[in-house]
């Protein structure tokens, strides 16, 4: 799929079994690791399935958390968290040189993404487990974001990624979770933030104030119970942009 305007990425791999459904709809995959969710089978078909319709290929590396689907966040030594993404990274790698084919990007997960949303070392550890594996895989991450100011500082190919289906606040750190109404469940809802972050360059907050913001890519997420619609929506309105 070819969106002139954004990149669209979707997580996946995450044993929803939806991936056939959604990957014609989108730029960007984003694949489990094994460790929130996943396997090297899944990761596998999803790879196949990606290459089939010509999707960049990325790796989603989590905490060591499938529990918890890699959501709880974990205080890891830099070191450990070092050798936690390379290890994913280098799960990933190794499955696309059995299909002959490479990675584009890497995408944290869940609370590792948040957590170096917020915090310049985590996200420089981050980067630096990336560099040691390759310089030149893109890391996507939160657009106005700690992550995204490590990567300007280690100079490295960063995508500034904004959410189509997760609500902001003014800080334009995402909604936890935990609090009510942090994930827009509607197809009206996901169209005006789209909308809001293409065309305006802004998303709108909780509190109903519009801050700025830049952005490479568009996530939507695949384990979503509307995920395979809201695809297909967003990728329609874009095309016809």
């Amino acid at each position: 799929m070819n969106h002139k305007i954004i990149d669209i990425n979707c997580d996946m791999g995450e044993g929803f079994n939806n991936e056939h459904l959604i990957l014609p709809f989108i730029n960007s995959a984003n694949i489990a690791c094994g460790y929130h969710a996943g396997n090297k089978d899944i990761a596998s078909k999803t790879i196949e399935l990606a290459m089939k319709y010509k999707i960049n290929i990325g790796a989603h590396p989590s905490f060591n958390d499938l529990q918890n689907f890699g959501r709880l966040e974990f205080d890891l030594p830099s070191s450990e968290l070092f050798d936690l993404i390379c290890v994913q990274i280098v799960f990933m790698e190794n499955i696309c040189k059995e299909f002959g084919t490479k990675l584009q990007h890497v995408k944290p997960h869940g609370a590792l993404y948040n957590m170096a949303a917020r915090n310049k070392d985590i996200s420089a550890t981050i980067i630096r487990a990336i560099q040691h594996c390759n310089k030149n895989y893109i890391l996507y991450g939160l657009a106005n974001s700690e992550t995204e100011q490590a990567a300007k500082k280690f100079q490295h190919p960063f995508y500034a990624e904004a959410f189509a289906d997760r609500r902001y606040l003014t800080n334009k750190q995402l909604m936890p979770r935990s609090q009510a109404n942090a994930v827009l469940e509607s197809v009206e809802d996901i169209l005006v933030q789209v909308d809001n972050i293409v065309n305006h360059k802004r998303i709108k907050t909780r509190e109903n104030f519009y801050e700025p913001i830049q952005a490479d890519t568009i996530c939507i997420h695949g384990d979503g119970k509307h995920a395979v619609l809201f695809a297909k929506t967003i990728s329609d309105y874009l095309l016809k942009k």
